[in-house]
């Protein structure tokens, strides 16, 4: 009685290992084929709108928050605008100078600049 449950017991073991095999094979097959890319383009940045979360102006820089690609990211941020950005304005963003720094405008900049 003994010899038949250890007898099963490995069957049962190997069964497990086959499945798991099986499994993992599936899965590989069908995420070689996904193309998955969360990484940011310079592009993808530019034109967003953005909140202001620590105040700055043309002389000092601040931090502002942007969400994109369902991910929300904090950047600091400078101006050439002779204006104050204060906490919770809106503001675009105009270009990506390095990895963590972009320029930005307020949303009041553009909206004139689109009436000259």
């Amino acid at each position: 009685m003994k010899k038949l449950i250890t007898d099963w017991a490995y069957i049962a073991i190997l069964v497990g290992i086959l499945g798991g095999l099986v499994w993992v094979l599936l899965v590989s097959i069908l995420r070689k084929n996904q193309k998955v890319n969360s990484l940011l383009k310079a592009d993808d940045l530019l034109g967003r709108e953005c909140t202001v979360e620590i105040p700055f102006d043309r002389e000092n820089r601040g931090k502002i928050r942007v969400s994109i690609k369902g991910f929300t990211m904090d950047l600091l941020a400078v101006t050439q605008e002779k204006t104050k950005f204060n906490k919770g304005e809106k503001a675009v963003i105009l270009e990506r100078i390095n990895n963590n720094t972009v320029s930005v405008v307020s949303e009041k900049y553009l909206s004139n600049q689109d009436l000259d």
